[in-house]
């Protein structure tokens, strides 16, 4: 403090020694006087705020202003005093205040008890934080790493020597994390895992700053082409893509394939699944693109189809053959080459046969027929199959068919054309020849030959064959006929043959010959006059004509109704019997002729019949006694129509067989004249009733009791028109279709027993009392018997598997449960035969239980299905993320719960329960589903236990080592000084490294020139290469260090 007053007040704020020094100087000489004492001010209130001189605070820092006095009065009372006017409560000791936007001077007063006030001020300069910027969140794809490079060009730092601002530079301290886990200090840092990444730097005030960007990592792609495929050319070749998942995850994505190796444009499809004709061998491309967000990600895979080439064929040009060829055997090179393929018809398989073409079986005799034959070969050595076909034409035979006949030998000669049904036209044919294979004698002696019998009247192109049949060329000799055998061969315009024969009959002129026609009697019938008188020759034709003394021959003409046959049953019976003139006429020859003679017809004597008794108009019982036959005149004879049924004059009903009864049977009576021979024969029928039979071929019935029971009864019967039915169970518990009394056959009766007793019921069937014999009946009877009744306990219906359930059988009813025989079947091929049953089921599902029950009767009664819900168990596992191994710099693991569980009856997994094997804590268990747990920093093999439960209490439980091994850590220095000069250290660039196993290090120059490279740490670079020291500059290094279970790498772009 200093005054030049020459008398001032001194205000002393704190308590202490003070040395007052006082100076007069006396003008002019200006010779000063001083004068010293001291001063000893007893201690006062004092206040000190807590943070000291003016300082500096990071921005964002919340600073505490503590306020310390001493030498006052307790109580104290605070007043704070900022630029604002900032003022709290006089009690609080301390202020809370948080710098944010600008420099700030705070001050405080304290009044004590005695009302003595003291007061601080301190500055508090804000110190803005080192600005850092790692740029926007990234997504990339699984193969690709990021270098982040962050902004720091807002940092700045103050010198503590001189307080210069000076940019901050390399002077800040750099501290990566990735997922809360320091990772490194490098200004720049190159990733690739995905998750959160956080930089911190730090300035020289310790004022930081740190920034967070968020990696995402698209999943990753496997593309599938498929295998690689052999082909022949033009097979149907299928490419199926595989690899790309979009279901439900918000990706998009397509497949898109390539042909060859480089890809080029264009790309070849982007179908999912090609089907194409293969040509030739490629090496196709399946490229996989998705996208996650907004980043898309690729993949490749490839599928190699080689094409082999089809076999070259050669076959024989298109043939024509005829109908009667013969089979081709088409197995030979004439045909195809290479040989050993399989020939086939393609308009009808079945005319090759083992390579052999069947001609005979082709053949059309109506038209021609082209067939395709395709050749089919397999190459044994690609086993690629060719075809290709050729063609065959088999034409038919030409049409020919002959016609015999026969000539007189009046007729000279005659025309073949006649005798030849086909060909139509034999001008159309390209030959026809004649051949003889039958001759007759010539006049004189010797044989006719071809050209004796037979030449060409035409001259020309046509054809008109002429036959000579005359007696100056043929000598029949003593015959009054023979033949000749011609042959004509002819060929068509397809050079095809056919040959037919004939016979050609050579007559004389005929002579008529035959015998005297016997008397006939008017009921002579049908007569054939030609064999009657044998007549020769028979191919012609008798005719009644009118002579005098001779019947009308308008009377028998009616009974001509052919040319060689009479019916005399035509003629009337009273002006049919008489004598005829007959003639006999013969012109088939060609040279007609004819003779006559006579013919006598007489009448049929007159006969009455009568039976005794007369029955019923004729009709009798099987069972009624003979019946006397009367007849006049007497002297003929009784026939049957049925054999055994006449006696002496009588006829006996008893004698009738059972296959002649019910139908007409016919008596006959014939009588024959005595002088003409000529019978009459009259008849009369009676008819012999069956008695009535019936019986039951429904079997009695021994059954099991229902409700209602309905038997279906059949009888056969005969001999009635219908049969009636009748029952013995009575109008409440029997019917026929709700009646007492039924006609019906079949017929259903309706049986209700009562209760679970027997029953016993006779039903009656019987005819009707019809015709002239009495009915008939028979009957049978049904027994009805009771069937189980029973309950089944079940102790426990469901639970996990196997479960083990337990059934009790009680039978109801009377039934004797000892005699009755037991069938479970427990619905999973499981069955058992005693009343009560354990049995485990090992089948995940509803289990239907079923149980037959059988008494000593055969009754038996079926009780289920039975629901038994056999549970899933669940199996157990689960993935560490990592892959069971990490280090102790990072001892965290992600479980992933992998169980498999069938979704059967709704199971579901509800608890998860994990115990990590930590034994340094007790908090080492979860109940997430996939959790995530710390382990302490010790090594070592720890054992997972993850156990499982689901909805029905179903569970599983599995346990799997995860290790921690030891850290790398790694020093490198970025600079050094191989001088001699300073530490010795730094004489050499050494690498300090520790829980490594394997080391290497390069150094380059700017060019990338290697100047040194060592795999041990104790060999630091000493600065020289090939022995001379190399210029200061900067270098690029690579250090690879690697451990039992990791690998680092550090590079960086100079040193």
């Amino acid at each position: 403090m200093y005054s030049n007053k020459k008398s001032d007040t001194i205000q002393f704020r704190k308590g202490g020694k003070y040395i007052i020094h006082h100076r007069i100087n006396n003008p002019p000489l200006n010779c000063p006087t001083e004068y010293f004492d001291t001063l000893v001010v007893p201690p006062l209130l004092e206040v000190d705020l807590a943070l000291g001189p003016d300082t500096f605070v990071c921005a964002g820092t919340t600073l505490r202003l503590g306020a310390r006095a001493a030498n006052g009065l307790p109580a104290f009372k605070y007043k704070w005093f900022t630029p604002d006017s900032f003022n709290t409560k006089d009690t609080l000791t301390y202020l809370d205040v948080f710098m944010s936007t600008h420099d700030t001077t705070f001050r405080v007063l304290i009044t004590d008890k005695n009302k003595c006030t003291a007061f601080d001020t301190v500055n508090v300069f804000l110190k803005p934080n080192p600005k850092v910027d790692m740029g926007p969140d990234l997504r990339i794809c699984w193969y690709n790493s990021v270098t982040v490079i962050p902004n720091a060009s807002n940092a700045y730092w103050i010198d503590p020597n001189n307080g210069d601002t000076l940019a901050q530079g390399d002077t800040l301290w750099w501290q990566w994390k990735h997922n809360g886990t320091d990772f490194s200090t490098d200004t720049i840092a190159s990733f690739a895992a995905k998750g959160v990444y956080n930089v911190t730097v730090t300035d020289s005030l310790g004022c930081t700053w740190t920034d967070t960007m968020n990696l995402f990592v698209n999943d990753t792609i496997k593309p599938d082409a498929g295998p690689d495929q052999i082909k022949c050319f033009n097979d149907t070749l299928v490419l199926t893509a595989k690899g790309l998942d979009t279901m439900g995850n918000n990706k998009v994505g397509t497949y898109i394939w390539w042909k060859d190796i480089p890809i080029a444009l264009p790309e070849f499809s982007r179908k999912q699944v090609l089907k194409f004709l293969a040509k030739t061998t490629t090496t196709y491309v399946l490229e996989v693109r998705t996208k996650e967000d907004t980043t898309q990600c690729f993949a490749y895979d490839t599928t190699l189809v080689t094409v082999n080439q089809l076999p070259v064929l050669t076959l024989i040009p298109p043939q024509k053959y005829c109908c009667d060829y013969g089979n081709i055997a088409l197995g030979s090179s004439t045909f195809a080459s290479p040989t050993g393929g399989e020939w086939q018809c393609r308009q009808v398989p079945a005319y090759v046969s083992s390579n052999t073409f069947l001609t005979n079986d082709a053949c059309d005799p109506t038209k021609a027929g082209v067939f395709t034959l395709i050749y089919t070969y397999q190459d044994p050595g690609t086993l690629c199959i060719n075809k290709d076909s050729t063609r065959f034409t088999i034409n038919p035979l030409p049409p020919l068919q002959l016609k015999g006949g026969y000539y007189c030998q009046d007729k000279i000669e005659a025309p073949l054309k006649p005798h030849i049904l086909a060909p139509l036209n034999l001008n159309s044919m390209v030959q026809a020849n004649w051949r003889l294979l039958k001759t007759l004698p010539k006049p004189g002696g010797g044989n006719n030959t071809i050209n004796d019998l037979v030449y060409d009247a035409d001259g020309s192109m046509n054809f008109d064959f002429r036959l000579k049949v005359d007696k100056g060329t043929i000598d029949l000799g003593s015959a009054d006929r023979d033949s000749i055998i011609l042959e004509l061969t002819i060929q068509d315009g397809e050079g095809c043959y056919n040959k037919d024969t004939v016979t050609i009959y050579i007559w004389k002129i005929p002579v008529i010959t035959f015998n005297a026609f016997p008397d006939l009697c008017i009921d002579e019938g049908v007569v054939n006059l030609i064999k009657l008188s044998n007549t020769k020759p028979d191919d012609g034709y008798w005719t009644v004509i009118n002579k005098t003394g001779y019947c009308d021959s308008a009377r028998l003409r009616v009974g001509l109704t052919a040319p060689d046959t009479l019916n005399t049953n035509k003629l009337s019976p009273q002006l049919g019997p008489c004598t005829y003139w007959m003639r006999y006429i013969h012109t088939s020859s060609g040279c007609p002729v004819q003779k006559d003679t006579m013919l006598r017809i007489n009448p049929l004597p007159n006969v009455n019949i009568s039976i005794t008794p007369t029955g019923n108009n004729g009709r009798f019982c099987e069972i009624d006694p003979d019946v006397t036959l009367n007849a006049s005149p007497a002297g003929g004879t009784w026939t049957s129509s049925v054999a055994g049924v006449l006696g002496a004059g009588v006829f006996k009903p008893t004698a009738v067989q059972a296959a002649d009864r019910d139908k007409w049977i016919t008596l006959t009576y014939t009588y024959i004249h005595p002088t003409t021979k000529c019978d009459t024969a009259k008849s009369l029928r009676v008819f012999v009733q069956s008695k009535p039979v019936i019986d039951i071929v429904t079997p009695d019935k021994d059954t099991c009791r229902s409700n209602v029971m309905n038997f279906n009864l059949t009888a056969t019967y005969a001999f009635t028109s219908k049969i009636n039915w009748v029952h013995s169970a009575g109008a409440i518990r029997g019917d026929f279709a709700s009646q007492q009394l039924s006609n019906s056959n079949p017929v259903t009766y309706t049986l209700r027993p009562r209760g679970d007793s027997a029953t016993k019921v006779v039903v009656t069937a019987y005819t009707e009392a019809e015709g002239e014999c009495p009915f008939a009946s028979d009957f049978m009877i049904i027994d009805v018997n009771p069937v189980p009744h029973a309950t089944v306990a079940i102790d426990d219906p469901d639970g996990c598997q196997p479960h083990t359930a337990n059934f009790t059988t009680t039978i109801t009813n009377g039934i004797n449960p000892t005699t009755a025989t037991y069938q479970w079947d427990f619905g999973d091929t499981g069955t058992g035969d005693t009343q009560d049953a354990t049995h485990t089921f090992n089948t995940v599902g509803t289990n239907d239980v079923k149980l037959k029950i059988t008494s000593d009767k055969g009754c038996d009664t079926t009780i289920g299905p039975m629901k038994i819900d056999v549970y899933p168990n669940p199996v157990a596992d689960f993935t560490p993320n990592p892959n069971n191994s990490t280090t102790a710099a990072l001892p965290r693991f992600r479980f992933t719960d992998q169980t498999q569980l069938q979704s059967v009856l709704g199971s579901k997994l509800v608890n998860h329960y994990w115990d990590f094997g930590d034994i340094n804590v007790t908090t080492d268990t979860s109940t997430q589903t996939n959790p995530e747990y710390y382990y302490t920093s010790d090594t070592g093999t720890y054992y997972v236990t993850h156990t499982v439960v689901t909805n029905h209490g179903c569970r599983d439980s599995i346990t799997k080592p995860v290790i921690i091994g030891p850290d790398i850590l790694v020093y490198i220095p970025n600079v050094f000084s191989p001088d001699g000069a300073g530490p010795l250290k730094n004489d050499k660039f050494l690498v300090v490294a520790s829980g490594y196993t394997t080391y290497q290090i390069m150094i380059f120059d700017r060019w990338g020139e290697v100047l040194y490279k060592s795999d041990k740490l104790e060999e630091p670079w000493d600065g020289n290469y090939k022995g001379v020291p190399c210029q200061m500059d900067a270098y690029v290094y690579c250090v690879c260090v690697s451990g039992k279970y990791y690998k680092f790498q550090w590079r960086t772009l100079q040193v």
